[in-house]
């Protein structure tokens, strides 16, 4: 399996802070550099890096749901 880098933003609305949809990128720089630029419009910005059924959180931003933290960390 290869390695995949998500970098996953959120929108706040009435219900709270929903996940926008999760962006692909080819590398750790390009995922950290994106969730950077995300950060300053989004209250939440999280990017992870996936292999064999794991995941590590690379770099997260703002006030990411617990929920997500614990899906991301397994």
């Amino acid at each position: 399996m290869a390695a995949l880098f998500v970098v996953q933003s959120f929108t706040e609305c009435r219900w709270g802070i929903v996940p926008d949809n999760p962006i692909e990128v080819e590398n750790e720089d390009q995922a950290v550099r994106l969730a950077e630029r995300l950060a300053p419009i989004k209250p939440a910005v999280i990017a992870v890096y996936r292999w064999n059924n794991q995941a590590e959180v690379i770099a997260m931003f703002g006030r990411v749901p617990e929920a997500v933290l614990e899906a991301a960390n397994g």
